[in-house]
């Protein structure tokens, strides 16, 4: 479970709180409260300087916090949810 957190932080949440993302915001709007909660993990770490490994373990322990209380940022983390690539796909894909 550690390693799903950290990629998944790593890779997606992290870099979209990064740019201020459409994909956070479009969150925002239905999951407030949940995204504020790892938003404000975000702005901490980055007003306290922390490295982004201390950002991302705040980040995953509010997440993780949150997904103990049944509570998702996205419906990936309840397993419930699928992306579906349709950029670069073959005419067969």
């Amino acid at each position: 479970m550690e390693k799903v957190w950290r990629l998944r932080v790593q890779s997606g949440l992290l870099n979209h709180f990064e740019k201020d993302s459409a994909t956070i915001r479009s969150y925002e709007g239905w999951k407030k409260d949940v995204v504020n909660q790892i938003s404000e993990a975000f702005k901490n770490g980055k007003k306290d300087s922390l490295r982004k490994s201390e950002i991302v373990a705040s980040m995953k322990d509010v997440i993780q916090k949150q997904v103990n209380e049944g509570k998702y940022n996205s419906n990936h983390l309840s397993n419930s949810a699928r992306d579906i690539r349709t950029k670069n796909i073959t005419q067969w894909e």
